[in-house]
């Protein structure tokens, strides 16, 4: 009977060692997954302060074109029309020019006539 208890007491032992070694086993692993997390949060940090870089960049680049494209665009557009302005005056101009070109060659013809005529008479 004495025998049998330390036979089990020697199986609890050997158990208890067991389960010590595992624990050490689990307890490193904790460390290393706590290492694994803090490196995680530290990645983390960084990609936050990279959105907040990414955030200025933006609003830069959004300030740039509602200021500086928005207004150059808006200049070009003024010119463009007045261009257009001009270029419509040209045009009726030279149409004016051609309208008192048909005119004078039209005048130039009758006063042809008109001289034929005189002559006949005369």
């Amino acid at each position: 009977m004495l025998q049998m208890i330390l036979t089990t007491v020697l199986d609890v032992q050997s158990d208890v060692k067991e389960l010590q070694e595992e624990m050490k086993e689990v307890k490193a692993d904790i460390r290393d997954m706590k290492v694994d997390i803090q490196d995680t949060k530290d990645d983390v940090r960084g990609l936050r302060e990279e959105a907040v870089d990414l955030r200025s960049s933006i609003k830069s680049i959004e300030t740039t074109l509602e200021n500086e494209i928005a207004h150059g665009i808006k200049i070009i557009a003024e010119a463009h029309f007045d261009l257009h302005r001009k270029l419509h005056e040209a045009l009726k101009i030279t149409n004016e020019e051609e309208l008192i070109a048909l005119r004078v060659t039209n005048l130039e013809k009758e006063m042809r006539e008109v001289k034929e005529r005189i002559d006949k008479i005369a």
